[in-house]
């Protein structure tokens, strides 16, 4: 109950993954800590986008699309999208101009 309804989190990496592959990768880390029904619906939120490279502009833009959907049927004006980097610095650069030119928030922050 702590999380906003609408609330969902995307992983993205080079990795072909399903959104259950995900969900069974991050499962065992939270079974122990919380009731099966809060980390159902954790998981539930959870979903997974694969790219060519960090700086793959059409994963970026597929992602994008995906992230629209999502927000057009939450029916709110203003959807904020936070990007966590967990990649090696080499490739930062890329992966946030990849960002900038196909994935922020039409409206809201980026």
């Amino acid at each position: 109950g702590l999380l906003p309804p609408n609330f969902a989190i995307y992983g993205y990496a080079r990795s072909q993954m399903t959104h259950e592959a995900l969900r069974e990768k991050l499962q065992p880390y939270l079974e122990s800590k919380q009731d099966d029904f809060i980390v159902a619906d954790f998981l539930s939120r959870c979903y997974y986008q694969s790219g060519k490279g960090y700086g793959d502009i059409e994963s970026w833009k597929t992602l994008n699309e995906e992230l629209v959907k999502r927000e057009e049927s939450a029916g709110e004006d203003k959807h904020n999208r936070l990007f966590y980097f967990a990649i090696p610095p080499n490739v930062f650069a890329e992966t946030g101009e990849a960002i900038k030119t196909a994935c922020m928030a039409p409206n809201g922050f980026s």
